[in-house]
């Protein structure tokens, strides 16, 4: 038993005590709580490989990844490789994203430093440095200086590292998956809807015209889905200003994505006219 150098994130569910009181008084209420808390995390999520960068470095196979959960919060941990935070990071964005689909916000910090986690044991400094600093996350899409955002922050020590990875694959998924903003780095809450706007946006230019309209299918079909969301978590939210500031931070991330689908649309309707001899990837990123 000893305490080892780990990269620990500290995932809390946000308004959750507020949302037990409202269903302990429901029929039906418990389920919705376990709901809540499995969207935050699930052992079963323990079955499922992780299949990324299956070529990078790593000190175990598992890349030594252990996973708390305690009602509304989570400590998940992993070794301390590039790896080893590749799959830290993806397992929060899969956590909030999950929550985000029954309309719910999560906060958080990842650290780095020393630690002991096994099973449903973990204490160490770079734990309690994750629960110290998610109460105090200042990620933000606008130019503020509010804190308390719900986005899953990183630490300075996590970012200097992610910033000097020279791990290819991993650096490619990891910026696939975190934001940055006024020099802080985020876990993106809607990687996962940004991957697929990407995807489908190289499917438009194969010049198959099966795939264009089922691409096209796809990706309308999205934008309702994101339209879903955003008034799924307004519905979710409540109405207090303290609520209200953090869902704009998921409005605005939203937004964005919905603006990205209109890009594509406009890309296409471009690339479609007779006189235009260009191609999606001419065009730059999406």
């Amino acid at each position: 038993m000893q305490f080892e150098d780990r990269f620990v994130a500290f995932v809390d569910i946000l308004g959750f005590s507020e949302k037990v009181e409202e269903r302990e008084k429901r029929v039906g209420g418990l389920s919705q709580i376990e709901n809540m808390v499995s969207a935050l995390w699930s052992d079963e999520r323990n079955n499922f490989p992780f299949t990324l960068c299956p070529q990078s470095d790593r000190v175990s196979e598992d890349l030594s990844f252990v996973a708390t959960q305690i009602s509304d919060c989570a400590v998940l941990s992993a070794e301390a490789t590039p790896l080893g935070l590749l799959r830290l990071v993806d397992e929060c964005g899969r956590s909030i994203s999950n929550l985000l689909e029954i309309g719910l916000m999560a906060r958080g910090y990842i650290s780095k430093g020393l630690v002991y986690h096994k099973a449903g044991q973990f204490f160490g400094s770079a734990y309690q440095e994750a629960v110290k600093n998610e109460a105090k996350v200042r990620f933000s899409f606008h130019s503020s200086e509010v804190s308390k955002t719900p986005f899953v922050e990183l630490s300075e020590a996590v970012t200097e590292f992610y910033r000097e990875n020279t791990d290819q694959c991993v650096k490619r998924f990891l910026g696939e998956s975190l934001i940055e903003s006024g020099g802080l780095v985020a876990v993106d809450p809607f990687s996962r809807q940004k991957r697929l706007i990407s995807m489908h946006a190289s499917n438009l230019s194969s010049g198959d015209a099966a795939i264009k309209l089922k691409t096209v299918k796809h990706l309308s079909e999205l934008r309702v889905c994101l339209e879903a969301l955003r008034t799924q978590v307004d519905r979710e939210a409540g109405t207090s200003e303290r609520v209200q500031v953090k869902l704009s931070e998921y409005h605005t991330g939203l937004s964005r994505l919905l603006e990205q689908i209109e890009t594509v649309f406009e890309m296409d309707e471009l690339l479609s006219s007779p006189f235009s001899t260009l191609k999606i990837g001419d065009l730059g990123p999406i």
